[in-house]
């Protein structure tokens, strides 16, 4: 007999593997057309700065929330990163015209990988200095060395900087487990990794004990790998959480002068930065970036953003009429920018009926996800998705590309707009006499309590009671930091972009 216990199902958004960006800088333009034969090249991003681009003027960022976390040692989400790139000058980077690899930022060159792929090399510049502290007080009137590096990469480990990725990328280095456990034994001090060494304030040796070199050097380029330096950041980590983050230094062209949680986030210029003197690629146009928090109402927002002048959208997504518009009235404001992100409805496979994978055949078979991406915007936000595998992904184009799979097996998520008699089928196989949900068919659905999350579950709310299902929707507690590629973004009128101005 099948439990009376509510379902779970997790509604996360819809299938879309493109990622949007809209640009706004206040002008109007012609029609365009949202169908999905639009050329994702018709709003291809700018990689360089506009001619005649002038430095100077403020860049005002409009955000729902807040970020993650303000320290660049814990940093995780997308809107965080935006802010890290302007201000932190990590290993690695990447250049807006070139995204085949990160590029040396802090590094002088590319690293160098020995022959066994296990040990990795790195030379950083030798002059690059650090702002003034977020906060005010004392700073640190020296260069970054390698030991900043270092150190850096350590303090990820303690768990007053709860990074999310270090234990998945940073655990082939050498001593990786003997670290964690000192971190253990003592929470109040970054452990010594013994994989990594520095010869000298230039020099990096990240010794491996896995010739797993490619990943780690890719993950270089997260803000982990910018410098902190021990002796003045120490004092900070030895709480719990670490205060650094309010009070932390930058090695970008700017630097957090102003945060206030939830209200706003104020970045200056640095007045050490260097430059491209040494080899930063940001040319650092704006003399002041101002996040703006509390845009709860994102819709005028948007409209704010495509009408006003000097300002960029930072972690929301526009909703569906704000794309219309701007695609419609605004297109030299709009960028698409491909992305190897998706959104999902994700069902609870651990709770009954959809531990039976003829259940869950049937609900993706019986699922309109064009209808589900209307409610984020329709074709312009990108090609519904029939696999898991976003585009640009290594194995995209052998599990079918954007058409999928085909072949019988793979008849339930061919249809993308439902196939009712297909789904009820399945149903039918999972021991469903009528075809759809019989007796116990109460769920619980959690979601956005706010456009367009809302409407997306009130989409899927549909189609599911349409195969038989009981649902009650349950709001979910809304985030001050989203994973979510699609964002609005409006450059200034003599700036080129966001990240690094």
């Amino acid at each position: 007999m099948r439990s009376k216990t509510p379902r779970a199902l997790f509604v996360l958004g819809l299938f879309a593997l493109i990622a949007l960006v809209l640009a706004a800088c206040g002008s109007s333009g012609s029609s365009t057309d949202t169908s999905a034969s639009v050329q994702q090249g018709q709003f291809a991003p700018p990689t360089a700065p506009p001619s005649g681009a002038a430095k100077g003027g403020t860049l005002n960022v409009l955000t729902a929330g807040d970020v993650d976390y303000i320290d660049p040692g814990a940093a995780y989400y997308q809107f965080t990163y935006m802010i890290d790139s302007a201000t932190q000058r990590a290993l690695l980077g990447w250049p807006p015209d070139d995204l085949s690899a990160p590029k040396p930022d802090l590094a002088t060159d590319d690293p160098q990988v020995s022959d066994d792929g296990k040990t990795i090399t790195f030379h950083i510049h030798d002059n690059v200095m650090y702002s003034p502290p977020l906060g005010g007080g004392p700073g640190w009137n020296k260069p970054a060395t390698s030991e900043d590096v270092k150190y850096a990469l350590e303090r990820t480990m303690i768990p007053g900087v709860p990074n999310g990725y270090q234990s998945l990328y940073f655990n082939d280095i050498a001593g990786y487990d003997q670290a964690i456990k000192d971190a253990k034994a003592d929470p109040t001090k970054a452990p010594e990794l013994s994989g990594l060494e520095t010869p000298d304030d230039t020099t990096l040796i990240i010794h491996l004990t896995k010739p797993s070199s490619l990943g780690l050097i890719q993950a270089l380029s997260l803000p982990a790998s910018a410098p902190v330096p021990e002796g003045y950041a120490a004092k900070f980590d030895s709480q719990n959480p670490s205060t650094y983050g309010e009070h932390q230094l930058a090695t970008g062209p700017y630097y957090i002068s102003s945060y206030k949680p939830g209200t706003n986030i104020t970045l200056d210029r640095n007045p050490n930065w260097t430059g491209q003197d040494e080899g930063d690629p940001r040319p650092a146009y704006l003399d002041k970036i101002v996040f703006q928090e509390g845009f709860s109402d994102t819709a005028s927002a948007g409209k704010k953003i495509l009408t006003g002048s000097d300002s960029v959208n930072g972690d929301f997504s526009p909703e569906p009429q704000t794309l219309k518009l701007a695609a419609q009235q605004y297109p030299d404001q709009l960028t698409l920018t491909p992305s190897g992100g998706n959104r999902y409805v994700a069902l609870n496979t651990q709770e009954p009926p959809f531990d039976d994978l003829n259940v869950r055949k049937a609900v993706v078979a019986a699922s309109d996800r064009e209808a589900l991406r209307l409610t984020r915007g329709g074709p312009l936000i990108g090609d519904v998705a029939t696999h898991f595998i976003p585009p640009g992904m290594p194995g995209f184009d052998e599990a079918g590309g954007v058409a999928g799979p085909q072949g019988k097996e793979f008849d339930f998520v061919q249809n993308t707009t439902g196939d009712m008699s297909l789904a009820e089928s399945y149903m039918k196989k999972a021991g469903f006499a009528s075809g759809k949900c019989e007796q116990d068919c109460d769920i619980t659905m959690v979601g956005d309590n706010s456009p367009p999350g809302s409407d997306t579950a009130q989409v899927v709310k549909s189609q599911l009671e349409a195969l038989g299902f009981k649902s009650r929707s349950t709001p979910s507690i809304t985030t001050s930091c989203t994973r979510s590629s699609v964002r609005l973004r409006q450059t200034s009128r003599t700036s080129a972009r966001t990240s690094g101005g």
